[in-house]
């Protein structure tokens, strides 16, 4: 084999949308150049691939129609774009970061025909069986990001195909020691002696952003000093946020909640927070990458018990759970966190604790860059899933 490894990443499209596209940044960003040359096919254009290109990763769209009988002849033709891409480029090894899609489905297609291994990085709940039969059918290795999703791939036989690889933090860049927090403060003319309670994610229905607004409501009633900051992009071109908007503006709360937006200093905003909130409804989240960027932080956490997250978050040890949808729990557990500043930091405390023995990017490089080594290695499956990769 070569001196370098090459890898070749599928990306679903171009822009940044969630934690997964976060993750594998993360990954490119901090992959051992030394021993592995990366590579990233997107299916469109934007800000992802202008990130993947500003760290000189050599990247190729490759756009692919639905895969409809109308549109067979287009996949055909990406499935060969792509094998000539994979040929070209002599890749190693096909890591697909594209979800149940039919970029998965091309790749693990040009996998099979260049006899190359390919991982399948299982990052969302959200279950396609028809796709993920046949792509796991072909897929080397299957990397779910907790043990709850793990869980939907039950319908596979090969058990050992299965590993659990959590998503990772940067804790330098997610770092308590750095106080940022005034700037944020003072951008929000928020007061210093105001505290600070706020939400990232996208501004989706499922991610519970109006019931975060319903306990805010009831919050405020306990304590007047207290800002709510809702930091997060509108998945419907601004017709939810106006949705959210009007909520907040019947319950009377506008003057103390904050809508920031999409913003990219989430440490900083992290760093004003007081308590962090997570509202995602039932099932929704598949792990929870903001609640280890909070933990990591030193921020007590309230979440719901959401899909993956109560594997991370400890009950009355880095932060409370709530039963989804509930309000009035939401509210409780807040407002019990502000009053208890000595509990509170604690709780923050023990997060980055939790988040440095098992979350920490370096870890988790580690891992994914041990997966490759042995995959190529031609170590089979049953010995891979014994080395523990997960924590």
């Amino acid at each position: 084999m070569r001196g370098k490894i090459h890898v070749l990443y599928i990306a679903a499209q171009g822009n940044f949308l969630g934690g997964g596209e976060v993750s594998l940044l993360n990954l490119l960003k901090y992959l051992n150049r030394a021993r592995f040359t990366p590579f990233v096919v997107f299916s469109s254009e934007g800000s992802f691939s202008q990130a993947a290109r500003r760290m000189n990763i050599k990247t190729e769209v490759i756009a692919l129609k639905p895969l409809k009988r109308l549109h067979l002849f287009s996949f055909i033709r990406g499935v060969a774009k792509l094998f000539c891409f994979v040929k070209k480029e002599k890749i190693d090894l096909i890591h697909s970061n594209a979800a149940a899609s039919r970029e998965t489905i091309c790749s693990v297609l040009v996998a099979k025909m260049a006899g190359i291994p390919f991982i399948y990085h299982a990052r969302v709940l959200e279950s396609s069986k028809g796709i993920e039969k046949f792509v796991t059918r072909f897929s080397t290795i299957i990397i779910a990001i907790s043990e709850k999703v793990k869980q939907k791939f039950s319908f596979v036989k090969d058990k050992n195909k299965l590993i659990k690889i959590g998503n990772a933090v940067d804790l330098d860049e997610f770092n308590p020691e750095i106080k940022r927090g005034e700037k944020v403060k003072e951008e929000f003319q928020i007061g210093r002696d105001e505290k600070v309670v706020g939400t990232v994610g996208r501004l989706y229905p499922l991610k519970g952003m109006d019931v975060f607004l319903k306990a805010v409501s009831r919050i405020e009633r306990k304590n007047a000093k207290i800002k709510f900051i809702i930091v997060g992009e509108d998945s419907f071109s601004g017709a939810y946020r106006k949705t959210l908007e009007r909520q907040a503006e019947e319950m009377g709360i506008t003057r103390d909640v904050i809508f920031a937006g999409f913003r990219e200093d989430i440490p900083e905003l992290l760093s004003a927070m007081d308590v962090f909130v997570l509202p995602s409804l039932e099932d929704y989240e598949a792990f929870g990458r903001v609640v280890i960027e909070a933990m990591a932080m030193a921020i007590p956490v309230v979440a719901t018990r959401s899909g993956g997250v109560p594997e991370i978050v400890e009950e009355g040890v880095t932060g409370i759970l709530v039963p989804p949808g509930d309000a009035e729990a939401m509210a409780e557990a807040v407002g019990a966190l502000l009053l208890d500043e000595t509990r509170a930091k604690q709780m923050g405390l023990e997060g980055r604790r939790k988040i440095e023995r098992f979350y920490g990017l370096r870890t988790h490089l580690e891992k994914i860059e041990s997966l490759y080594l042995r995959l190529l290695e031609g170590t089979n499956h049953e010995r891979i899933n014994r080395e523990e990769l997960h924590p």
